[in-house]
């Protein structure tokens, strides 16, 4: 089996807004109007999930919450793919579908 390189931190995943639209409305098409569109994230959080001594990145679970709604679970990811510092996770992201008006998103629209 080849060898998989370390993870650097600095792993380009560039998308362009055409193709981040296309990906989020097939979902939306795929799912339903009532799914949630995303999850927003503070930055507070997200810095002190990256700032982990080790982490170069994040990796992101599907999960299922108490009441068996879709969420995601972020953690720290080390240069050798590990997930590190799972005192320090995040989930509980706010739901796109809890706001009212989410029409600001060019992503949450056709």
């Amino acid at each position: 089996m080849p060898e998989i390189e370390a993870a650097t931190g600095s792993e380009t995943h560039n998308i362009d807004k055409a193709v981040a639209a296309k990906l989020t409305k097939n979902y939306r098409e795929a799912y339903g109007i009532e799914e949630s569109k995303g999850f927003y994230y503070g930055k507070e959080k997200i810095k002190s999930i990256i700032e982990q001594k080790g982490c170069m990145g994040i990796r992101v679970y599907y999960g299922l919450n108490s009441i068996g709604e879709d969420t995601l679970v972020l953690v720290a990811v080390d240069g050798k793919w590990n997930d590190i510092g799972l005192t320090n996770v995040a989930e509980y992201g706010i739901s796109t579908a809890l706001h009212a008006d989410s029409s600001g998103s060019m992503l949450a629209r056709d």
